[in-house]
């Protein structure tokens, strides 16, 4: 782990302006909801589709439980910041403090949107989970006995368009595989 982050951290040193190169707009846009890290790797790999592609979070700042579990110590608060920085310069348009449900309708998402990724995290507390099964009954996405279930090739949900990745599906301790889900949704 240490090697790994050496990498990034010098990476991050030595081209920090540098970005990926990105194909033209396809002209779709993808709503995320969430802004933990299935939902930030979801949108940098959608923006390096070429799509357009909004995070929807309820914080006032990214980062999911990246900013608010990990040790300060173990991930400095700069170098996320520094990674969030890159996915905003691909144009992904962060829309925070902003609880999808409540200030912001479910329907309005599918009207304005190709496709939804859900990234909302673990449903860890029980105000959580009313809400994220509000909001799956909002989007009419089946969800028997309170678990949603998805493709396990795609992450999509039972309703087409709608797909799911990170804690949500299953808790997890690691970042990287909340990241491969993420990374697996935008690209189905």
């Amino acid at each position: 782990c240490l090697l790994k982050r050496f990498v990034g951290d010098e990476d991050l040193a030595l081209s920090p302006s540098w970005q990926p190169p990105r194909p033209a707009s396809t002209g779709r846009k993808v709503a995320v909801i969430g802004a933990g890290a299935a939902g930030l790797a979801a949108a940098f790999h959608l923006s390096l589709l070429g799509h357009a592609c909004t995070i929807f979070d309820d914080h006032d700042a990214p980062g999911g439980t990246l900013r608010t579990a990990v040790p300060a110590d173990r991930l400095p608060r700069d170098v996320l910041d520094r990674e969030i920085a890159l996915i905003r310069q691909l144009g992904v348009e962060f829309c925070l403090t902003s609880p999808v449900g409540s200030s912001i309708p479910a329907g309005r998402l599918e009207m304005d949107f190709d496709a939804i990724i859900l990234a909302v995290g673990a449903l860890d507390s029980e105000l959580h989970k009313a809400r994220i099964l509000a909001l799956l009954g909002h989007l009419g996405v089946p969800c028997p006995e309170g678990r949603i279930s998805v493709d396990p090739d795609t992450l999509q949900t039972g309703k087409p368009g709608i797909f799911a990745a990170g804690s949500m599906l299953r808790p997890m301790q690691m970042a990287v595989r909340a990241v491969a889900q993420g990374k697996l949704a935008a690209l189905s």
